[in-house]
């Protein structure tokens, strides 16, 4: 079931949730991101009380201009991908490493550690057949 734009950010902005912890749950944004966001939303990071009505309006109209991503990454922080965006580019990058059939890419399709970490003793969980 595909969930509508109004929907989509219900879960994202609760009554009682501080404006931290709706940003946590955003894919895509860390904490320097939230910093950045809230100076520029004039949101305070030691606030007590939940979010106000007109605060979370600003955030869900926040996030849903940043969900209008046109897949070309950049350094600029303003076009940075989040959600769906983020994890369409990830899959994206995968499947062309796989197709060109680097190490990394073979490394991802059988299910194996990527940065080279070890496998003899630790990563059990990794090697195993899912």
């Amino acid at each position: 079931m595909r969930r509508t734009d109004k929907q989509e950010f219900i879960y994202i902005t609760e009554e009682k949730t501080k404006g931290r912890e709706i940003f946590k749950k955003v894919y895509g944004i860390g904490e320097k991101e939230y910093a950045t966001i809230s100076v520029q939303l004039g949101l305070s990071s030691n606030q007590g009380r939940g979010v106000t009505s007109y605060e979370r309006s600003q955030i869900d109209t926040y996030i849903k201009r940043r969900m209008k991503f046109t897949m070309l990454i950049t350094p600029d922080f303003h076009t940075k991908p989040i959600e769906q965006n983020l994890r369409a580019a990830m899959n994206a990058k995968i499947l062309t490493l796989q197709n060109i059939k680097t190490y990394k890419g073979i490394r991802h399709k059988k299910g194996l550690p990527v940065n080279g970490q070890r496998t003899k003793t630790n990563a059990i969980s990794a090697r195993r057949k899912r």
